[in-house]
């Protein structure tokens, strides 16, 4: 849940994350999950304008302190602190695999609503990794072991072929709007 949400402690209205900046993890409930432990506070009630939630302000544990807090909102209410967080965690490597998308291959702004559009979504996703695994392995001389590596090569060999296309069709004196035009971008 975004930190910039409002709700309502004792009945006051907050920002989460403010009202996070006041909590002392030290003083909270301890939940361990997959070996992990966690300190929570929990709250149940309204949560940006919507009835009858639950929030948890989660700090995990760690030898030298705590890490930032992350909050987790769910609709089920019936559902105790550790379920929520073994819940969460699954669904964490969902929301980290989109953003890796969204911000490495580019599909920051493919909305979707309908199951047409998530299927396409996941299509078009598993067409652009198996191209970036496929490169990597048949560039076998090169040096790339992950499809991060593989993006950021990609990336570069673009931006050359693209910078070379442009000075080659500068030195045969091609006007700068017959370029914008073969490249289809506007004048």
């Amino acid at each position: 849940m975004r930190s910039n949400r409002n709700f309502y402690p004792n009945g006051n209205k907050v920002k989460i994350s403010e009202f996070a900046k006041e909590l002392d993890p030290k003083t909270l409930d301890s939940v361990t999950v997959k070996g992990k432990e966690y300190k929570i506070y929990q709250y149940q009630g309204t949560i940006a304008k919507s009835n009858n939630k639950v929030l948890l302000i989660s700090f995990e544990v760690k030898k030298d302190g705590f890490e930032k807090p992350v909050f987790i909102l769910s609709t089920d209410v019936e559902l105790d602190n550790e379920t929520i967080i073994k819940y969460y965690s699954v669904r964490w490597t969902i929301e980290t695999s989109y953003q890796y998308f969204k911000e490495n291959l580019g599909f920051y702004k493919y909305h979707f609503r309908s199951r047409l559009s998530i299927e396409r979504y996941f299509l078009i996703c598993f067409l652009a990794y198996a191209f970036l695994e496929i490169f990597r392995v048949s560039e076998s001389e090169l040096p790339l072991k992950t499809i991060g590596e593989t993006i950021t090569y990609h990336k570069k060999v673009t931006a050359k072929k693209f910078i070379k296309y442009i000075y080659y069709k500068a030195k045969q004196n091609v006007p700068l709007q017959s370029i914008y035009y073969s490249l289809r971008l506007p004048a």
